[in-house]
């Protein structure tokens, strides 16, 4: 299995879904369920590194503001797409391989690394990503909301003059 690098656990991490019952509490490390969702692995597929991923964004973020040109005001997300925190209610709800998800969970909390395969759902098998180079295709400008290989971008309907 290959693996890329993602941001160190931190102390008091907490729990990342939305709409979870926890509140967003502290996860402890024992209690802790890592969901890597395929968008994040099909970002980062080529770039393994927090540095490489952060120079793709700049370089996403160029591309898609040389196209849109002065025609409408856009608001960028620079966020990497990256695993997220769960706790075993919001892994449970999400309905994710427990077993794999607490797994993915320790290695990263020990070496800062997620794996190359999106989080299977329960009782599905894991794709391994590592072998598959995956292209970025472009984004449509007619939404409020646009995924440009990861990225969230958001069009205002205000034209700018």
């Amino acid at each position: 299995m290959k693996y890329f690098e993602v941001e160190p656990a931190t102390p008091g991490a907490r729990c990342e879904r939305l709409g979870c019952a926890c509140g967003s509490a502290p996860v402890a490390a024992a209690e802790s369920y890592l969901f890597v969702p395929s968008d994040c692995v099909n970002f980062r597929i080529d770039c393994p590194t927090l540095k490489q991923a952060q120079a793709k964004v700049r370089r996403k973020m160029n591309e898609a503001k040389a196209r849109a040109g002065r025609k409408f005001m856009i608001i960028f997300d620079d966020t990497i797409p990256a695993p997220r925190l769960y706790c075993r209610q919001a892994a449970e709800m999400h309905g994710i391989d427990l077993k794999l998800a607490a797994a993915d969970a320790a290695h990263w909390r020990s070496t800062s690394q997620a794996p190359y395969r999106p989080t299977p759902i329960a009782g599905h098998e894991a794709e391994d990503m590592s072998a598959h180079v995956r292209a970025a295709t472009g984004c449509a400008i007619l939404v409020a909301i646009v995924p440009l290989a990861g990225l969230a971008i958001s069009f205002a309907a205000k034209l700018v003059t």
